[in-house]
């Protein structure tokens, strides 16, 4: 599928939810599950993320980043 430009769109990769879960698992994320939606607890601050920005924030804390 291409554009208005002609460009040629990036293909999607897709995502390895269990590797996701594994290592946030393994870095000592907390599974949850409120209200029928999968949540994980930081193990330091008690907060609560989707999947998504509980890997983002993984990434973080592993360079040493701030929020």
């Amino acid at each position: 599928m291409s554009d208005k430009d002609g460009q040629k769109e990036p293909k999607s990769v897709p995502l390895d939810l269990e590797a996701q879960q594994r290592d946030l698992e393994a870095a000592g994320w907390e599974r949850l599950y409120r209200t029928g939606k999968l949540l994980w607890r930081h193990p330091e601050s008690g907060h609560l993320y989707p999947q998504g920005a509980a890997v983002a924030r993984l990434g973080q804390d592993r360079r040493g980043e701030d929020e």
